[in-house]
């Protein structure tokens, strides 16, 4: 029972990362998403489902005690085994996304100031020339 401690610590840590995410998108979402990063953003929420569905089938495991082999006398190393490592590889393929949405970030910070000036245009009364809450 000890294995499946790191699968959920990673669902725990992927949907903490996706919950950061809900809270930028309520404060942001419509200023400051551009259409690249709402994409990289969509994804990473896709990949969460995928770790969430494997998390979902081994706690079903444990109470369907067939659907894995999760009981004691079971010699059958793989069995126990594989569905955590497939919840590592999903969580892995969660944080490549949330890469390409720090990389789509990056992207909107390296350009010129043509696109500093643009969001600036949409500023409110408590924004300072760039876009950013003063």
């Amino acid at each position: 029972r000890a294995l499946l401690q790191p699968a959920f610590d990673l669902h725990r840590l992927c949907q903490h990362t996706a919950d950061f995410a809900s809270a930028l998108a309520v404060l942001h979402g419509e200023r400051c998403f551009f259409p690249k990063l709402r994409d990289a953003l969509g994804s990473g929420i896709a990949a969460l489902a995928d770790v969430a569905s494997e998390v979902h089938r081994i706690l079903l495991a444990t109470v369907y005690r067939s659907m894995f082999s999760f009981w004691d006398e079971s010699v059958d190393v793989l069995r126990h085994v594989d569905p955590i490592w497939t919840v590592a590889e999903r969580a892995a393929r969660v944080v490549d996304t949330w890469t390409v949405v720090r990389l789509r970030l990056q992207e909107f910070r390296d350009r010129s100031d043509a696109v500093h000036a643009e969001v600036a245009g949409m500023q409110s009364g408590w924004q300072g020339s760039h876009g950013a809450f003063s």
